[in-house]
């Protein structure tokens, strides 16, 4: 015989549907105008809630920030990973991964300042402190080792790729019937050209069987044909 009263959610479960509901609503407040930008008084009304109701299940702004910045987190590392499984090399795994994490934000929240400022903040950059910039710097190393990415400081190239992509996603806006993922795509890439240790021709390469564009694949497969015997 089934117990009836574990169909009812308990207080805690029904709290903490609810703070996940206000970090829903306060998440793309925060990313689209920035925390100092966005007061409580705002997101209580968004949910249509009083601003005294919303205390109930935070104790102040800087505890829903915080919240707010684990769920950007994690979903920048889910999109990142999810688009560099798609690469062979440490190169394309950067292209990849940073194409669908900062297409996905532009989509969702038409800025993709929040993963820059928030995720990587400067003072982190040649650290270890950020997880997101961690992960890159593990991409970038691999990139190096099998001879897709330049031979560079990592830090460094690290301080490169953020600083540009920044520059590129806030400085520049998208274009009337442009996709977001148009602009994540051009911005990577151009980013990617400075690291790129055999860059193509032109950064869109229209002759997939130009010299330069065969001999960069040769090196990659020469270099999967020779982990492949080292495994």
């Amino acid at each position: 015989m089934s117990d009836w009263t574990s169909l009812t959610p308990t207080p805690a479960e029904i709290r903490e549907h609810k703070l996940k509901s206000i970090v829903a609503v306060a998440l793309p407040l925060f990313a689209r105008h920035g925390t100092a930008q966005t007061t409580l008084d705002r997101i209580a009304a968004e949910i249509g809630i009083s601003k005294a109701a919303l205390y109930r299940y935070i104790p102040n702004k800087a505890d829903l920030e915080a919240r707010c910045l684990s769920a950007l987190s994690k979903s920048a590392l889910g999109d990142f990973s999810k688009g560099a499984d798609r690469g062979r090399t440490g190169l394309e795994k950067l292209q990849f991964g940073l194409t669908e994490m900062i297409g996905r934000q532009l989509r969702q929240y038409g800025s993709a300042d929040a993963i820059f400022s928030q995720l990587m903040p400067r003072s982190q950059i040649t650290q270890d402190g950020a997880p997101l910039v961690t992960r890159l710097r593990t991409v970038v190393e691999l990139g190096i080792a099998d001879g897709s990415i330049m031979r560079a400081d990592s830090k460094r190239s690290i301080a490169m790729l953020i600083g540009g992509l920044w520059a590129i996603v806030t400085v520049t806006p998208i274009r009337a019937g442009e996709a977001p993922e148009a602009l994540a795509e051009a911005a990577v890439e151009q980013v990617l050209r400075g690291m790129d240790a055999w860059p193509k021709p032109s950064l869109t390469a229209q002759e997939q069987g130009s010299p330069l564009v065969l001999e960069r694949r040769d090196r990659v497969q020469s270099f999967e044909m020779a982990t492949a015997r080292d495994v």
